[in-house]
């Protein structure tokens, strides 16, 4: 198993930052609201919760186009390998092993 520790552009490590926070706050949204709207019978009620799960998944997809774009970038043939990693936002690094 490799294994290596990248440096980050800032731009990179502030969109990637920023990303992890949309979807990081988005997800404890849709988790607080699945739990309160999961029995509810409001017509609109689930279709506020159906919203907010979407965008938790958009948020997501976005997050994840963007620390791809990264990895691809350093890794040969990322999207053929299993990829772990990890973003380092202070130290503006991303460690991975595959």
């Amino acid at each position: 198993m490799a294994e290596s520790t990248f440096r980050l552009t800032e731009k990179e490590s502030l969109t990637v930052e920023r990303l992890s926070y949309i979807y990081e706050s988005n997800k404890a949204v849709a988790t607080i609201l699945s739990r309160e709207l999961a029995d509810a019978e409001n017509p609109d009620a689930k279709e506020m919760l159906r919203e907010v799960c979407n965008s938790c998944r958009a948020s997501f997809l976005e997050m994840r186009v963007a620390q791809d774009m990264v990895l691809s970038s350093r890794i040969d043939d990322f999207y053929s390998k299993r990829v772990e990693f990890a973003f380092d936002f202070k130290a503006q690094e991303v460690h991975c092993k595959w």
